[in-house]
């Protein structure tokens, strides 16, 4: 049976980490999510990559162009 991180004990020469409030963890992940999404730059949007007739695009919030005749 593995052992735990919690049933380990702590390194005596390495970085000890204390507890974390509910708040700096959802930063955290928050930041996570954050740093692993790809945004327009004009809207924010989260970019959503879909296959269209001429190849891929990225969908966003923004509205549509008109295409130029």
């Amino acid at each position: 049976m593995a052992k735990r991180a919690r049933e380990c004990p702590p390194e005596a020469g390495g970085p000890t980490i204390g507890k974390r409030s509910r708040r700096d963890i959802l930063s955290i992940r928050q930041s996570q999510d954050e740093i692993g999404v790809a945004r327009c730059p004009l809207c924010q949007g989260v970019l959503i990559a879909r296959m269209a007739r001429a190849g891929p695009k990225f969908f966003c919030r923004c509205p549509p162009r008109k295409m130029a005749a």
